[in-house]
């Protein structure tokens, strides 16, 4: 079996074992990246029902991403395995629409080191993540900016940024 079916096969594993523990989302995104890269990722998200620093504006909410990804550019393709925890601010509003702001970081696996003209130094990587999103009853609307890189961890490490426009159906 190759690396590609490797990475499915793990992937349908965590997610069926991830809808055990009760998952809460679904998540599809696209977005467009250095060296003229697109990127599209498929996800499952969990939240967490405890909130933090709640006041009359809003609270602080965890949640974790699992997610598989393809990164296209005209050089080279690759496909990638992550995870992030990443905490929400969501902002009370009356009614059903709740903006939110979100950060994460977490880790990173990719079956190239390289992808356009950024050679990322490792399969290992990074990726810390800056968003904001507005949930609508079962809905989500988002838009992230991304940076993914081995963190200094070996050379070279040119780092990749990327945005991506994301849509997320809570269950």
């Amino acid at each position: 079996m190759g690396k590609r079916q490797w990475i499915v096969a793990l992937f349908g594993c965590i997610v069926a074992s991830w809808s055990a523990w009760g998952s809460s989302a679904l998540v599809l995104s696209a977005g467009h990246g250095s060296g003229s890269t697109d990127v599209l990722k498929l996800a499952v998200q969990k939240h967490f029902s405890k909130s933090w620093l709640r006041s009359d504006v809003g609270a602080l909410y965890a949640k974790q991403q699992l997610w598989v990804g393809y990164w296209n550019s005209d050089a080279n393709n690759l496909w990638s395995v992550g995870y992030a925890p990443v905490a929400e601010y969501r902002f009370f509003t009356q009614g059903y629409w709740h903006p939110y702001v979100e950060a994460g970081f977490g880790p990173v696996y990719l079956s190239g080191d390289s992808i356009g003209s950024k050679n990322l130094g490792s399969h290992y990587q990074f990726e810390s993540r800056f968003g904001i999103g507005l949930r609508v009853r079962h809905h989500d609307i988002s838009a992230r900016l991304t940076h993914t890189s081995n963190g200094g961890l070996k050379d070279p490490n040119d780092g990749f940024d990327s945005w991506e426009l994301g849509y997320s159906y809570h269950f």
